[in-house]
């Protein structure tokens, strides 16, 4: 199990660093967006936050008095990304809303697996002093 998460994370780092968010594999090309389809439809927690946390890895927070914690403009963009490049249907379902330390966010996803509709919520931690990270996969 380690050795696929290592296979899985070498391809994701290789995938970062690739134009449109692409990297070549056997002469096929695997988006990001297809790893983190396949991995919500299976919920494979540690696959699905490498690439989420890559993703929000470039997203500091920026407070302002409307936005003290400094991610709402941040959620937006992940969503906006979900949404555009990956196409899912993806919604903020609440923003700094769960009161943990630091308080969590959740987004809430809907994609098609073979005609199946397949629901997950992710749950992003919000802290003040760095990036969102995921920290929890749920349906």
């Amino acid at each position: 199990m380690k050795s696929f998460i290592l296979i899985v994370s070498g391809m994701l780092l290789l995938c970062s660093g690739c134009v449109e968010g692409t990297t070549p594999v056997d002469d096929n090309e695997i988006t990001y967006c297809e790893i983190l389809k396949s991995n919500l439809v299976i919920v494979n927690e540690p696959v699905v936050k490498e690439v989420v946390d890559q993703m929000l890895s470039v997203l500091p927070p920026t407070p302002t008095v409307e936005d003290p914690v400094g991610h709402m403009q941040n959620l937006n963009t992940f969503i906006d990304r979900l949404k555009n490049e990956c196409h899912f249907d993806a919604k903020s379902i609440c923003y700094a809303c769960i009161e943990t330390f630091p308080p969590t966010s959740e987004v809430g996803i809907v994609i098609d697996s073979s005609g199946v509709e397949v629901s997950r919520v992710l749950d992003l931690r919000t802290p003040e002093t760095g990036v969102m990270i995921l920290s929890d996969i749920h349906s």
